[in-house]
């Protein structure tokens, strides 16, 4: 069994987690969407409670090598430039991360604190750093920020059009920029 083996089965378990959360998932529909038997499946991860926490620790490692890309020392013309990039690059890493953030929300019970305390908190001394005369909580902001951009992703994956998700951005920008002001 490959390298390429275990990934292969770790890329569909996430597919299949996220659509299905862990309950649902079960391990024959993993081994075949993946094109492995059931058999090499446990022989690789033993149960799926352990692929499970693989798939997560995996995926963790890769958006926390993404969540470097967003906050930059960047300069910008204005504070209101700086948030509109800062949450850009947030949406962009929500969007590109999209399964793994389901999986985190739907099945947070399962799922250490520590992994979203470490992303608010980074956030948080983000906006501390480039905001450092604004009056709001920074961990509430970041936390607000961070909901409301997965469920503009959520409607958007979910092909829906409860609202026009650019103009949402925009004017969440628009009225969440000014929390920055002195």
């Amino acid at each position: 069994m490959t390298d390429k083996t275990k990934q292969k089965i770790m890329d569909t378990a996430l597919t299949v987690f996220a659509e299905e959360g862990y309950v649902g998932a079960k391990t024959r529909v993993i081994a075949e969407k993946s094109g492995f038997s059931e058999m090499t499946l446990f022989r690789k991860f033993e149960t799926k409670e352990n692929l499970f926490n693989m798939v997560l620790i995996k995926n963790q490692e890769l958006i926390l090598e993404d969540i470097n890309s967003v906050f930059t020392d960047e300069k910008f013309e204005s504070p209101k430039d700086c948030f509109k990039a800062l949450i850009s690059s947030v949406l962009n890493l929500i969007e590109n991360n999209y399964e793994y953030v389901s999986i985190f929300v739907n099945e947070r019970r399962r799922i250490s604190e520590k992994t979203i305390e470490v992303f608010i908190t980074r956030l948080a001394q983000y906006i501390e750093k480039m905001f450092p005369d604004h009056k709001v909580d920074a961990k509430v902001f970041a936390f607000n920020i961070l909901s409301f951009l997965y469920f503009v992703v959520f409607d958007k994956k979910q092909g829906r059009t409860f609202v026009d998700h650019k103009k949402a951005v925009d004017e969440f920008i628009n009225y969440s920029s000014n929390c920055l002001k002195e």
